[in-house]
């Protein structure tokens, strides 16, 4: 009772709909998202919905890099041969949802089955010294570099796997379908993040139909995606 959802979400493969999938327990829908003593900051109030932070505190790291790095305390330096990314971002940079206290806990890749090993890079031991504990920091890096590569490339020496279409003219769709590839292909990663962006759209937000722009676009498309 008292939840709504805009009737341009009915997109998606024969005729699912978000409220098909919310009946069918497959959709979770949180409401309420917010804090209170808005500071009206796009800037601001992303910060603290990646943080998970008090309004009136401010974090250096994201909710999610923070329970990563509790469960592995020792990465980046514990990377080995075969084993998969903690958490995968679909895009060019990581999100600060996944940064931890010491690194980044999760990769940022824009197409798995394209991720290479990393290039040369030395192996013998750095300094024990400031300077060398920033080298091997760095070497750190490196090493996640290659061991992911590498294994990127056994999982899709085939290439993609998965049969299901996705809309191609649909930016989050494909991100979603490149998740997708990872957990068809076996791997082992249990978090995967991806950002439909778009929203700052300050006006046009009501529309009866697809307008092109828009709220009513980016939540056909939305709906269309997940579906």
């Amino acid at each position: 009772p008292g939840l709504a959802l805009n009737p341009l979400m009915k997109a998606g493969p024969a005729g699912a709909t978000f409220l098909d999938l919310w009946r069918d327990g497959r959709l979770a829908v949180v409401q309420n998202v917010g804090y209170p003593a808005q500071s009206r900051s796009h800037f601001r109030s992303a910060d603290i919905w990646t943080s998970a932070s008090d309004s009136n505190v401010v974090l250096a790291t994201g909710w999610l890099g923070r329970y990563l790095a509790e469960q592995e305390p020792e990465y980046p330096y514990s990377v080995a041969p075969g084993d998969d990314p903690l958490a995968i971002q679909i895009d060019f940079a990581l999100s600060p949802v996944l940064q931890g206290p010491q690194a980044g806990m999760g990769l940022a890749v824009t197409d798995p089955t394209r991720y290479a090993p990393g290039t040369y890079y030395a192996d013998d031991p750095p300094p024990d010294t400031a300077e060398g504990a920033e080298v091997a920091f760095v070497r750190s890096l490196l090493v996640q570099s290659d061991v992911y590569g590498r294994r990127f490339q056994e999982l899709f020496a085939q290439g993609p796997r998965g049969a299901v279409p996705y809309p191609t003219d649909n930016e989050l769709a494909l991100k979603l379908q490149k998740v997708a590839w990872c957990i068809a292909s076996g791997m082992k990663t249990r978090i995967y993040f991806v950002e439909q962006t778009g929203y700052d759209t300050h006006r046009d937000q009501y529309a009866k139909e697809r307008i092109g722009t828009g709220q009513g676009e980016l939540l056909y498309r939305l709906a269309e995606a997940v579906a």
